[in-house]
């Protein structure tokens, strides 16, 4: 039954979001959901066509947020068509804990290269670069903005390096600022991107950003996201995928977690105000119970 509700109805990023449904769900083969995470990318497309670009779409834990494709002819059409279209480059944003890993992870299976500007930083700390062992503090915190020359020296050489080799790229942490949003502005108007990139902000109430962040732990070897409440590895401290050792980020506590607050309000609340002023914004509402969770989290899993 669960099986025929999936595809009658398409969960428009709750499945780019937490993709894996209900574990216990056996019914649900994987060839199935292929079937429906293929389909979703191009009802993504199409409703970005809509009058009204801007979306809030809710995902609570009983009534999930759906979204069906076109009934009528001329816009099934439309919808088929979208499905030859590729997006590429999703730039995702949220609170700390809103869910910015698991979105790229889901990415990462339809071959987009995950770009996080703190994976990126914190590599620096741990090869002891000059920009690692001067802003060691900043980095690990993650509390204070670094100087946006060092922003572009190694985000924005990577962001391109992979854009001239036409990756398909998740852009998780950039930009953090309107001045890094232009810069970003103009990397898409010199690679002729601006109409294959989806802005999304993943949209989570502080309490729930505040549980995740605290429970959230990683793999040390591979990079590879847990979660002790609603994401538990099969053996406890070690990663399933590669079997090292788990590691919790030092940042990952409730002081620092409300400093991290405190610069997005201040910060990235604007570069979120500015594209969704433009009409380009998709805001989804990720308030889901972390009872909830337990059952469609982890794409690992299925």
């Amino acid at each position: 039954m669960l099986t025929c509700l999936l595809k009658k109805q398409l969960v428009l990023l709750g499945i780019i979001g937490f993709i894996t449904i209900i574990q216990s769900a056996n019914a649900v083969r994987r060839d199935e959901l292929s079937e429906i995470r293929s389909e979703l990318f191009a009802t993504l497309k199409y409703h970005d066509l809509k009058p009204s670009p801007n979306m809030s779409i809710s995902l609570d834990a009983d009534e999930w947020g759906l979204m069906k494709p076109p009934t009528n002819q001329e816009n099934l059409d439309l919808y088929k068509k979208q499905q030859e279209e590729e997006i590429k480059m999703f730039v995702i944003f949220g609170y700390p804990g809103a869910g910015k890993g698991t979105f790229s992870e889901i990415l990462q299976e339809r071959g987009y290269k995950h770009l996080s500007t703190g994976d990126i930083l914190r590599e620096e700390v741990r090869l002891k670069t000059s920009i690692g062992v001067k802003y060691k503090k900043e980095i690990e915190s993650s509390s204070s903005l670094l100087p946006e020359e060092i922003i572009q020296e190694v985000v924005l050489k990577k962001l391109v390096a992979l854009l001239q080799t036409e990756e398909k790229v998740v852009l998780d942490g950039f930009p953090k600022t309107l001045e890094q949003a232009q810069h970003l502005d103009h990397l898409f108007k010199t690679h002729s991107l601006h109409k294959n990139v989806k802005f999304v902000y993943l949209d989570v109430p502080l309490e729930i950003a505040s549980e995740r962040i605290i429970g959230r732990r990683t793999c040390s070897s591979c990079g590879k996201l847990y979660n002790l409440i609603t994401a538990k590895p099969i053996n406890p401290d070690m990663c399933d995928v590669c079997q090292h050792p788990l590691i919790q980020r030092s940042c990952d506590n409730e002081q620092d977690f409300q400093k991290r607050i405190v610069l997005f309000n201040q910060t990235v609340k604007k570069v979120i105000d500015f594209y969704e002023t433009q009409g380009i914004l998709l805001r989804i509402n990720f308030d889901i119970s972390l009872e909830h969770l337990k059952k469609c989290l982890s794409v690992q899993h299925l």
